[in-house]
């Protein structure tokens, strides 16, 4: 249930905050595109019908253009990680008439279930997502600390740096 309820809200809390960032004038210029990165923790920790909570919010996201932009402005990646990281969705941009094939792709992932390593899955999207976009945001949907480290908490925070506002 913890599970489920965190999934729920962290797709609720990114989901507003992609609204308000299209919506609201920050420095006098609205964003003309966004970059997400859904990285999905497919770890053996997520029980199977979590993992399909998790994967359904996110394919129903797209499908609902109240909830996504599917005039190009979105470009999606998914990424799940367990011990290692894959990409499920390539960088697309989602547009209406690509949503439900973008929704299907989503659905039919299918769980990888071992560690949990999602300093792999930032290698993964900092590589993989164009990162050119007027606004970038990587989203971790997850349920707890890792149990696999590459090199660390600071060098991975130092490898997302380039996508904060600050950089």
């Amino acid at each position: 249930m913890k599970t489920r309820l965190a999934a729920a809200s962290t797709l609720l809390i990114i989901l507003v905050a992609l609204l308000a960032l299209t919506l609201s004038p920050s420095a006098g210029a609205v964003p003309t595109s966004i970059e997400v990165g859904f990285l999905v923790d497919g770890s053996g920790s997520i029980a199977p019908p979590d993992f399909v909570i998790m994967k359904n919010g996110i394919a129903a996201a797209i499908e609902n253009p109240n909830c996504v932009p599917q005039d190009g402005s979105l470009n999606l990646t998914v990424i799940q990680f367990s011990r290692s990281a894959r990409v499920e969705l390539n960088p697309v941009q989602i547009t209406a008439a690509n949503a439900g094939a973008v929704a299907d792709t989503i659905r039919n992932m299918s769980e990888m279930m071992d560690a949990t390593n999602y300093e792999a899955a930032l290698n993964l999207a900092v590589t993989t997502m164009p990162l050119t976009s007027d606004y970038s945001a990587i989203n971790i949907t997850m349920d707890g600390l890792p149990t696999v480290t590459l090199r660390g908490t600071a060098a991975t925070w130092a490898l997302i740096s380039p996508l904060s506002p600050a950089s």
